[in-house]
């Protein structure tokens, strides 16, 4: 596994039986968070992820489960 420069450190939250939170920093400085919520019925997740330091990202990825 290899890691990332831009991050050291990773805390999870548990907002919610269906989302968490990622607070991402590198050395003791916010570099981001990654919120990621899966729906009720299991069949899609949505994870957004937020920085707002050097650069402003706003990114936003929904997944769909799909079955054969």
């Amino acid at each position: 596994v290899v890691g990332t420069p831009d991050y050291d450190a990773v805390r999870l939250t548990r907002v919610s039986a269906y989302t968490s939170e990622a607070t991402l920093s590198h050395a003791g400085k916010l570099f981001g968070t990654a919120r990621r919520t899966i729906a009720p019925d299991g069949m899609s997740m949505i994870i957004e992820f937020r920085q707002e330091s050097q650069l402003r990202i706003h990114n936003v990825s929904h997944y769909v489960k799909v079955t054969p």
